[in-house]
């Protein structure tokens, strides 16, 4: 079966080449799930959307609410829909941009989608109920792109990091959404529902905004980055955060623990991806480890814990 066959995959957090190539990757969204390898992509979960067969030039991918969208090797984009009834009544495919191209990099959160383009510059459609669509007038630099549930992250070549949205929740949250100040070196981005995270070079992880998942401050109103150092990659889910570390192991924290807590027995990790109310987690031998939300029918769904 193709999917049982799908090993050294790659997941994409942050993108910073110049030219697309056809990478391995994995996107994740409520119960919804696609891997594409070799320029070509597949789907499996509730819901999925219907793909072309002849789709062979996928660079990569990013699952929204409304469908999964898809990064060509050509810098253009193309949305499928899934088949969740009133879908096309979803405001990234009704506001779909006519035209975009020369796109290097594709996130997409909820009801909006961010499209970063090879001159360093931002693309934003769907709702702005949020403000997530208001780009910040003369943004430029832009290496990475995230999204989270109602505001945007952009990481810039000087290692610094934008963000906007967040309208319309109420004051406080728009406040803590600010970029804290002084926060320089960093090295990527990730935003989930109300909060966001930023990975710095020397390996240590800063969270800031909404703290109703815990994902900021733990019960005892302690940082819940203390002492966490040595991270190569992080991805934010809807209430919780994944960390993978130089040795191959898991940190993870905030938001329901049913939907991380077995991945952090792993070792010989090599990506994650949170989305959700997902966790997604490749090994070195090309296992795929899902938790959460759709994951019984994902393929080589067990665990290698460490010795």
């Amino acid at each position: 079966m193709y999917l049982r066959a799908l090993v050294a995959i790659t997941l994409l957090l942050t993108v910073a080449q110049t030219a697309l190539a056809m990478n391995d990757q994995i996107s994740t969204w409520g119960g919804m799930s696609a891997a594409v390898k070799s320029g070509k992509v597949r789907t499996w979960g509730n819901y999925q959307p219907i793909i072309p067969a002849d789709l062979t030039n996928a660079a990569s991918i990013s699952y929204g609410h409304a469908g999964l969208m898809v990064l060509k090797i050509d810098g253009t984009v193309a949305v499928y829909p899934n088949t969740f009834p009133y879908v096309e009544n979803d405001p990234i495919l009704l506001n779909f941009p006519t035209g975009l191209n020369n796109v290097r990099a594709l996130v997409g959160y909820s009801e909006f989608a961010l499209a970063l383009k090879n001159d360093g510059t931002v693309v934003a459609w769907g709702s702005n109920g949020h403000g997530s669509l208001n780009v910040p007038a003369g943004l430029s630099g832009v290496v990475a792109v995230a999204a989270g549930d109602g505001h945007a992250l952009a990481l810039k070549n000087d290692g610094t990091v934008v963000t906007w949205g967040g309208d319309n929740f109420n004051v406080n949250v728009k406040q803590l959404l600010e970029v804290p100040a002084g926060l320089s070196n960093v090295v990527a981005i990730s935003a989930g529902s109300g909060f966001s995270v930023a990975l710095k070079a020397d390996g240590t992880v800063v969270v800031w905004g909404s703290n109703v998942n815990y994902v900021v401050r733990d019960y005892l109103g302690n940082s819940t980055t203390s002492g966490l150092s040595n991270v190569v990659a992080i991805s934010a889910g809807y209430g919780h955060v994944l960390a993978l570390k130089s040795d191959g192991t898991i940190a993870a924290w905030g938001g329901d623990v049913s939907y991380y807590e077995s991945l952090l027995g792993l070792c010989n990790v090599k990506a994650i991806s949170a989305h959700w109310r997902q966790s997604l987690v490749l090994q070195n031998d090309g296992t795929l480890v899902c938790l959460g939300l759709g994951c019984d029918s994902t393929p080589t769904n067990y665990y290698k814990t460490c010795p």
